[in-house]
């Protein structure tokens, strides 16, 4: 699927064709902003330990699964702030049993015999709130000049798995039953919402031990 051009694509074309000359006053605050005369302020900084990485175990969609355990659960990571936004004392993602939702819900001896694998893309929800208590307010913008609305958000990724209770079922069975939870949320605090799917290299690095004991796997 062809991405879609950002708002710099369009800009930077605009700007080769116009050959620097007689620029408008959009392409002009964007030439200053290359130049680096025009920043970008940023006051939507990351919250504390958003950027802190926790351990989570998933059964992988590209594998068959039995009740013999052929397939090996993996060990994938996730970020301080996607835990906390599903399962924080608070969630912003507020949805019945999250963690069988995601297929985190493990057994103990399947969480001991995980392996980390390089190579592994886990499948990702993609989730996007609007940041507790902010409201819209009109900005211009560093690039361009122009007028636009603006609203702090925070986005997160969370990876999932399959549902070791429903071991036949498939990656886009999972996906639907996730977006189908997300969109029963109350319209107030329904998140929107994207998905990206599972990926394993072709030729990936041999699997190795993980070592459960160093890493964290709990939000507090």
């Amino acid at each position: 699927m062809p991405r879609r051009r950002s708002g710099d694509s369009r800009l930077r074309q605009r700007l080769r064709e116009s050959q620097g000359t007689d620029l408008p006053a959009d392409l002009t605050k964007y030439l200053e902003f290359l130049q680096g005369t025009s920043k970008i302020q940023v006051d939507n900084p990351a919250p504390d330990g958003a950027r802190e990485l926790y351990a989570l175990y998933l059964l992988p969609f590209n594998r068959d699964y039995d009740a013999a355990g052929t397939n090996t659960a993996l060990v994938v990571g996730a970020s301080g702030y996607a835990m906390s936004m599903w399962f924080g004392t608070t969630p912003r993602i507020s949805v019945t049993n999250a963690d069988g939702l995601l297929g985190h819900d493990l057994d103990q001896a399947d969480k001991d015999a995980a392996v980390a694998m390089d190579g592994f893309y886990p499948a990702l929800v993609r989730c996007t709130v609007s940041r507790s208590g902010a409201t819209a307010t009109n900005r211009t913008s560093a690039k361009t000049g122009r007028q636009y609305s603006y609203e702090p958000k925070r986005t997160s990724a969370m990876p999932f798995g399959r549902n070791k209770t429903a071991p036949e079922e498939d990656y886009l069975e999972r996906k639907e039953a996730i977006a189908q939870a997300l969109s029963q949320i109350t319209a107030a605090n329904r998140p929107s919402f994207s998905f990206e799917a599972e990926v394993i290299r072709e030729t990936p690095v041999p699997e190795t031990e993980f070592d459960a004991a160093s890493h964290s796997v709990a939000v507090n």
